[in-house]
């Protein structure tokens, strides 16, 4: 009968609250090591993303003669990799590169955080490479052909419309992503991907 009575014994109400403390303790202690494995994950993703975009800009070129349009300003609707029929805005199924991609998840970082829910693309191309033959770049392990905007660009007047436009600050239009370790994913002219937290001009 004691054994009975002490098998039906419940919890102390300290005992609850050490119990709670210790799931809150190893809580706190986890939480870090899963939010670095999950940034891991999507970096992961974006990289594979960019991988896939430099196949399609390789492919695109081969096919052409030259790299697409950056579409800075909408200048060139018909001819950048995604279609910006006016300023701030675009169509990615519209850009050139969409036969050899064919699926609007590859233009977007699954990190992105976009002031606004309908943003598709996170991605942008150097303005400095728009009509350029492929063996024209000087440099291209140094060059920058897609960088991770920040959602903040544009000045804050509107979204990414596919152009990294190089300019120092404060007068900056673009300016790189900083959702991966304070710092973008960059995919350069040899189709290596690197990591950066800021972007000269040249890419250095």
């Amino acid at each position: 009968m004691a054994g009975a009575k002490a098998l039906r014994r419940g919890l102390t109400l300290i005992e609850l609250l050490i119990a709670c403390a210790m799931v809150a303790i190893l809580a706190a202690l986890w939480f870090p090591i899963f939010a670095a494995a999950r940034d891991r994950a999507r970096r992961a993703t974006c990289a594979s993303n960019l991988h896939q975009l430099a196949v399609a800009f390789g492919l695109y070129a081969a096919d052409c003669g030259a790299l697409p349009d950056s579409g800075l300003f909408g200048s060139n609707p018909e001819g950048s990799w995604v279609a910006v029929p006016a300023e701030y805005q675009l169509q990615i199924e519209r850009g050139v590169l969409w036969p050899y991609v064919r699926h609007s998840g590859i233009y977007r970082c699954p990190t992105y955080a976009a002031p606004a829910s309908g943003a598709r693309l996170s991605y942008a191309m150097n303005h400095l490479l728009g009509l350029l033959p492929e063996p024209a770049i000087v440099a291209p392990s140094r060059t920058p052909l897609l960088l991770e905007e920040d959602a903040r660009s544009a000045r804050g007047w509107g979204l990414n419309d596919g152009a990294y436009l190089f300019q120092p600050s404060p007068a900056g239009i673009d300016r790189l992503a900083t959702h991966h370790s304070g710092g973008g994913s960059v995919l350069y002219c040899d189709g290596h991907i690197g990591w950066a937290k800021e972007m000269q001009r040249n890419g250095d």
